[in-house]
């Protein structure tokens, strides 16, 4: 993730790179030369002191990338990103509890909290429907059927598929990751949404969402 003139938070994806860290008297001599997966090159550099953190007593296990206990969040925002399939299509649904987010749409812009759910319609449908967890066939694929969700998966410290993601004050980021329960979407008589969700974490912890209002599509700025 990286800061931009647009956003607190923005995501690049790297394709290749190479980092060299050098020690020196001064501290620590450090360079990338990144290629971003749309061909632009970024480089770093930073010269001079590094300082650890000593943890290693430390009583304390958690990992302060998680979101740990129950949660409830109360939408403000919804939008989804449609990827139409051969059989399913797949609806990545974003409901933020504040109003500015990511020039990619991905993330809260602020201090805040976003659910996302990682869905699967039967093809040319809409969002109405019952969602459960699907049924993995490998850590990074499911069977695609009508009405269930990608389950959370923990890479590296972020969480993919279905889950809950919190920006702290400082901007630091944590996630759960949704593997049980139910969303159900309907349509209301005045043609908003009503999002009811009632999920589980990995660790066994509530994720609860009673929302109305309208989802739209993402619509880049850039």
């Amino acid at each position: 993730m990286l800061f931009d003139s647009g956003s607190i938070i923005r995501t690049v994806p790297f394709s290749s790179g190479e980092m060299n860290v050098v020690h020196t008297g001064a501290g620590y001599d450090f360079t990338a030369h990144i290629t971003t997966t749309e061909g632009k090159t970024l480089d770093f550099h930073y010269a001079g002191p590094i300082t650890m953190e000593d943890h290693s007593d430390d009583t304390t296990t958690e990992d302060s990338t998680v979101i740990s206990g129950d949660v409830n969040i109360r939408p403000v925002l919804a939008q989804y990103m449609l990827y139409p399939g051969t059989k399913t299509d797949n609806y990545v649904l974003r409901l933020f509890d504040v109003n500015q987010v990511t020039t990619d749409g991905v993330h809260p812009a602020v201090p805040g909290m976003k659910l996302n759910m990682d869905l699967y319609t039967a093809k040319d449908s809409d969002l109405v429907g019952t969602y459960k967890v699907g049924t993995k066939k490998n850590n990074y694929s499911i069977n695609e059927e009508p009405g269930v969700f990608f389950p959370g998966t923990k890479y590296a410290t972020i969480t993919l598929g279905s889950f809950c993601e919190r920006v702290n004050k400082n901007l630091s980021v944590a996630y759960c990751s949704i593997t049980g329960g139910t969303m159900t979407i309907s349509k209301t008589e005045d043609g908003k949404y009503h999002v009811k969700a009632d999920l589980l974490t990995d660790k066994g912890d509530k994720v609860t969402c009673d929302y109305t209002g309208a989802i739209t599509a993402f619509q880049s700025a850039q």
